[in-house]
């Protein structure tokens, strides 16, 4: 009986040693797996970002260009309007010196344009003059556009 209880017991030892290393060995190969699909998750993810980041960066650019674009169109139009403004202002101190008043051509000027911008206001649209020049905004608040010069 004693002989037969230590061939049980080595042998339960020798089947209990195998089974910790077919276990530490496929725990081995799991985790090799493991890590390589998470290695490769990681450069798809790693790519996909690179991507999105490529087209978002892309997309800015063009966005920056567009803006310095509508800016360089800005800056012309509002050197456009002082040239314009001047220009308007001469002529009128020319016609308050040649004693004609120029309140009777610019009066009716800002009346129309003051009727677009109500227009504009009520959801109307900007102009609906045929295509003349009107604002939606009508510049800053209660700035009816005269500085008492009888110009817009």
């Amino acid at each position: 009986g004693a002989y037969a209880a230590q061939q049980l017991a080595a042998l339960r030892s020798e089947l209990h040693a195998d089974f910790e290393a077919a276990l530490a060995g496929k725990a081995a190969e799991l985790e090799a797996r493991f890590e390589a699909r998470l290695s490769a998750m990681r450069g798809e993810l790693e790519a996909e970002y690179a991507r999105r980041l490529a087209e978002r960066e892309a997309a800015l650019s063009e966005a920056r260009a567009r803006c310095g674009e509508l800016q360089d169109d800005l800056d012309q139009l509002l050197l456009c309007l002082g040239q314009e403004t001047r220009k308007a202002g001469d002529l009128a101190d020319a016609m308050r010196d040649a004693g004609l008043d120029p309140d009777a051509i610019t009066v009716p000027i800002e009346e129309e344009y003051a009727l677009m911008d109500l227009v504009g206001d009520d959801g109307g649209g900007g102009s609906d003059a045929g295509g003349e020049p009107g604002s939606e905004s009508g510049g800053a608040p209660g700035d009816d556009g005269d500085n008492g010069d009888g110009l817009l």
